[in-house]
């Protein structure tokens, strides 16, 4: 009876360690995908970084990680420049947003046939105080403190300019249709 518990031991110690070695197997086999070069899990500081993917008329399409703050043309640069890209239909200066798709289009496709938005909005990124200052409700004290504001810290969505001193929801409203970023 002593032979078949050591026996029933043996095979349950022999069956854990092909389990676990199986399991390192199959985990180191596993390939990243997309731009596997430029992502690396143990260096990212989550806090400073942003997910985006890039594709259309871009040398190298894929998922990068960038900077909190990063333009478009920096995204651009890190996907190895344009391939025959109408970068007429394009802002450079735009701030890259959290999980953004970019599609890129090619020097064929007119800008009229993409959904460009109106260059009469006042981009609360990048605009001057007197800009601002035209916006109701916002004069050049706000405005200055806007400017401090995104220069600390980049609007991602036009909501987040509520979180600027002075800017409520009821200011908001009014300005709302008149920004962008």
């Amino acid at each position: 009876m002593n032979k078949k518990r050591i026996l029933i031991i043996i095979i349950g110690f022999l069956s854990i360690f092909l389990i676990f070695n199986s399991n390192d197997k199959i985990s180191t086999n596993i390939v990243p995908i997309n731009n596997t070069n430029d992502i690396d899990n143990d260096d990212i500081d989550d806090s400073n970084q942003l997910t985006i993917h890039i594709k259309g008329a871009i040398v190298s399409p894929g998922v990068y990680n960038v900077s909190k703050g990063a333009y478009l043309q920096q995204v651009i640069d890190k996907a190895g420049g344009f391939s025959d890209a109408n970068i007429d239909c394009l802002n450079l200066a735009s701030l890259v947003l959290p999980y953004s798709e970019i599609f890129i289009p090619s020097s064929k496709t007119p800008c009229s046939t993409l959904n460009i938005p109106d260059s009469t909005l006042i981009n609360i990124n990048t605009a001057s105080v007197e800009e601002l200052d035209s916006l109701p409700g916002i004069g050049s004290s706000k405005a200055k403190t806007i400017i401090d504001y995104r220069n600390l810290t980049p609007f991602y969505t036009i909501e987040d300019i509520k979180n600027v001193t002075g800017i409520a929801d009821g200011l908001f409203l009014k300005i709302k249709d008149l920004i962008t970023i």
